[in-house]
C-alpha cells in the first residue's frame, strides 16, 4: 500500500450475512480446555447449532454435526459422549434429546498425555474470575 494508506488486520463482520456471538467465559475456556481436535469441532458445531439460533440447548442429530464438522456420523457420536461424560455439554432426557452447554466450572475433561517434545500441552482453566494475561 502506497500514499499514506495503512494495512489492517481487522476483518469487519458482514452482519447482513449473520455471525454468531460467544460469551467469553465458554470461549476462553474452550481454548484452554484439553479437548481433542475431534471434541473441540464437535462442542463448536454443538454452540452453532444451539447459541447460533438464540437457544440454550436444542435436539440436534448427530448426522447435523457431521455435515457441518466434516467428521464421520459415529465419530461424532462417540465425541457427543465424551463430552457429555466429560461435562462439556449436557443431555436433556434420553438420548435424542436437547443438548446445551454445562456451566465451565463443572467440566471434568480428562487430562492429555504429553506431547511428542516432552512439553505438556496448558491445563484447561475452568476457574472463573482468574485470568492470566
Amino acid at each position: 500500500m502506497t500514499n499514506g494508506d495503512s494495512m489492517t488486520n481487522v476483518i469487519s463482520l458482514n452482519k447482513s450475512v449473520g455471525f454468531t456471538r460467544m460469551d467469553n467465559d465458554l470461549y476462553e475456556a474452550l481454548i484452554g480446555a484439553e479437548l481433542s481436535g475431534p471434541e473441540l469441532r464437535v462442542a463448536l458445531a454443538i454452540h452453532r447449532l444451539t447459541a447460533g439460533y438464540n437457544v440454550e440447548e436444542a435436539r440436534i442429530a448427530a448426522s447435523v454435526i457431521a455435515d457441518l464438522s466434516g467428521i464421520r456420523r459415529e465419530h461424532v457420536s462417540r465425541m457427543i459422549c465424551e463430552l457429555l461424560r466429560q461435562g462439556v455439554i449436557y443431555r436433556v432426557g434420553g438420548s435424542k434429546g436437547p443438548i446445551g452447554f454445562a456451566p465451565v466450572s463443572e467440566w471434568k475433561i480428562d487430562p492429555k498425555e504429553c506431547a511428542e517434545n516432552g512439553t505438556k500441552d496448558l491445563a484447561q482453566s475452568a476457574v472463573n474470575g482468574t485470568k492470566v494475561v
